[in-house]
């Protein structure tokens, strides 16, 4: 498999894990602007910012699965190079605009309704 296949593997797979991580939203440090602190839980009625540390999940996520992909990838030369198919490189090209897509409509959602 070429370099560049194995690089837009990776990159699909770390868009893939960031999204799934923001989605899910796992316990995340909040950042208290006015008082200029973090702290892990979410205070009532003082305005807060959780979306750092909802990103800085995302991208240790993207980058664990971004390098593990290609970790993998590289270990199936069981033979002669192979080149992705064109129907393949449509494939993955597919997921991620539905992820992208997917994680814009969440953002949105989030801000109109709150969800």
């Amino acid at each position: 498999m070429r370099r560049e296949h194995t690089n837009t593997i990776a990159a699909v797979v770390a868009c893939l894990c960031g999204i799934l991580i923001y989605d899910i939203q796992p316990p995340k440090p909040f950042y208290y602007p006015l008082e200029g602190v973090w702290r892990w839980e979410k205070l009532p009625d003082v305005p807060s910012m959780g979306w750092y540390g909802r990103i800085a999940w995302a991208l240790v996520a993207a980058t664990i699965g971004g390098y593990i992909s290609k970790y993998v990838v590289f270990r199936q030369k069981a033979g002669a190079p192979r080149d992705l198919s064109q129907r393949n490189i449509h494939f993955i090209t597919a997921v991620l605009f539905v992820s992208l897509v997917w994680c814009m409509a969440r953002v949105v959602l989030h801000e109109l309704h709150g969800l």
